[in-house]
């Protein structure tokens, strides 16, 4: 089997990490903090005797423990969910094909034909120009590609529409 040239091999950028932090992953942070939060009820009644006046303030320090592992935890893991997405995005053109990877829990590869090529977008919200990037948006015949993260977004479009018969 003959090897392809590789045209172009593209990841995002790390800045990336922020804006999926930002925008997934302090929702995933506020719902596992939620859990935390509801669940320390239960653990300070668990702790609570009525007896001791000490198990009073011993119950409120548990349930504040609690509280404050769970946002700690819930917070490296959103952080964690952040990264892992922003690495699970690859974009590359080898020979006449390009070739989408991505996803963490869903992953998702994909081989299209540049010849089905039919305009590449790059637009930025405003989350994105503040963190100083672009998402292409790569349509073809039947199939449109977003990826996230690029610094320089027009040169790159025009540099994939160049390979478009």
């Amino acid at each position: 089997m003959k090897k392809e040239k590789i045209s172009l091999d593209l990841k995002p950028i790390s800045s990336l990490t922020v804006y999926y932090f930002l925008t997934r992953g302090l929702l995933i942070a506020l719902i596992l903090s939620s859990v935390f939060f509801l669940t320390s009820p239960s653990i300070s009644s668990f702790l609570f005797n009525p007896q001791n006046p000490l198990s009073l303030y011993n119950s409120i320090l548990a349930a504040t423990l609690w509280i404050l592992f769970g946002i700690s935890i819930s917070l490296f893991l959103s952080v964690f969910y952040s990264n892992s997405l922003r690495k699970s995005f690859r974009l590359k053109i080898i020979g006449n094909y390009l070739y989408y990877k991505g996803g963490v829990f869903f992953k998702k590869e994909i081989l299209i034909p540049l010849d089905s090529l039919e305009s590449v977008e790059a637009s930025q919200n405003f989350l994105e120009k503040l963190l100083g990037f672009f998402s292409l948006r790569i349509y073809f015949s039947n199939k449109t590609l977003k990826f996230p993260g690029v610094e320089k977004g027009l040169e790159l479009a025009s540099f994939i529409l160049e390979f478009k018969d």
